[in-house]
């Protein structure tokens, strides 16, 4: 498996992967996009202002977790005037796509998107 500038793990075999991390905590769930072409599988996240070092990705047999943190925007204590955008932990576990290669799987971290990509195998 393929990684590209933040922790990419597979944990095949651990169904319980995230999940410790997620009880007990206040996230917000990315949005993710699932695309596919005849080649691939995408998953399309949006993380704007995440740093590389703030993200975890992990696959088990079945899902895939997707987990970090959006900080505040500097170092000093600022008051809003008014805020939407989001800032704190985030947690997205989906289902891993039928039919592909999970031991090849490539991700990519750019502009803000992070960019899963799960080959398809000759079942799909």
């Amino acid at each position: 498996m393929n990684n590209n500038n933040f922790n990419l793990q597979n944990n095949m075999g651990n169904q319980s992967t995230g999940i410790s991390n997620y009880n007990g905590q206040n996230y917000f769930p990315p949005q993710v996009d699932v695309v596919e072409d005849d080649a691939a599988v995408y998953y399309i996240c949006e993380l704007p202002g995440v740093n590389p070092d703030n993200l975890n990705v992990e696959l088990s047999d079945t899902d895939i977790f997707i987990e970090g943190n959006v900080n505040s925007i500097g170092q000093k204590q600022m008051n809003f005037l008014y805020q939407e955008r989001r800032k704190g932990a985030f947690f997205r576990k989906m289902p891993l796509p039928v039919d592909v290669d999970n031991n090849n799987t490539e991700a990519d971290f750019k502009h803000g998107l992070l960019k899963i990509t799960f080959p398809k195998t000759n079942n799909f």
